[in-house]
């Protein structure tokens, strides 16, 4: 089909080429293409995913795996140095409980006197190079005017004592490092 031109030239009709038409005449080519470009994007996107997960793991890893802390239960006598105020009256005092662990925990509950003082002696010894060389040690569930230790250097030891009406106690231990705590007082 022709038709003429206002100029006078003769030109032939055509279809308006606007966009491809749908269909069964999309070449397979392009379907091909598109089809290729989504696997390659989803490809990168789970390799992204799995990069992201392997470093998170990386750094829990390096963190360390939490640590159950050892109870250990001595029954005896435990004579403390004079320099330590940790002597009571009579000159001796029972060692109830040792804790043992590495980094951050939460000591089993341990039951002490009532209304009876209780001292809590504790050390701590960090690896070198390695950050957040300090020592915290809070006790459960306490008032304001339990026991509380905040020591910071590569390593260190020291004691403390309360005076508290309850029975039960138990301690939150937070650090990098690896720390032991004893208690000390009448059961």
């Amino acid at each position: 089909m022709t038709y003429q031109a206002p100029a006078g030239r003769r030109q032939t009709a055509r279809c308006p080429q606007h966009a491809a038409p749908f269909g069964g005449s999309t070449p397979v080519r392009l379907h091909a293409h598109r089809a290729l470009r989504l696997v390659v994007a989803a490809g990168a996107w789970t390799a992204g995913l799995c990069l992201i997960i392997a470093s998170v793991a990386l750094v829990a890893g390096a963190a360390g795996p939490a640590r159950t802390a050892h109870l250990t239960t001595t029954a005896g006598r435990y004579s403390a140095p004079r320099s330590t105020g940790l002597t009571q009256p009579g000159g001796a005092t029972h060692v109830l409980h040792t804790f043992s662990g590495i980094g951050d925990q939460r000591t089993p509950q341990f039951t002490v006197a009532a209304h009876s003082r209780w001292t809590l002696d504790w050390l701590y010894q960090c690896m070198s190079g390695r950050p957040g060389q300090q020592l915290l040690i809070r006790e459960g569930d306490a008032t304001g005017s339990g026991i509380s230790v905040n020591a910071t250097g590569a390593s260190g030891h020291g004691s403390t004592s309360a005076v508290t009406a309850a029975r039960v106690h138990y301690l939150v231990v937070i650090t990098s490092c690896a720390w032991t705590a004893r208690i000390l007082g009448r059961g």
